[in-house]
């Protein structure tokens, strides 16, 4: 993997991991965070199945 490649991908993952954090760390106070850890486990279960079949 090139450095350009490897740098992007970090880059790319430290922009969701902060967004994320942002968006639902409210919410998690909110709700309550084992919901929000469930409704996030779901999704990342259900979200590649969906794709895979489309």
């Amino acid at each position: 993997m090139s450095k350009d490649k490897r740098n992007k991908s970090v880059t790319a993952y430290m922009l969701s991991f902060g967004l994320f954090t942002i968006i639902f760390g409210p919410l998690g106070d909110r709700y309550g965070k084992t919901k929000i850890i469930n409704i996030g486990a779901f999704d990342a279960g259900i979200f590649p199945v969906t794709l895979a079949l489309v």
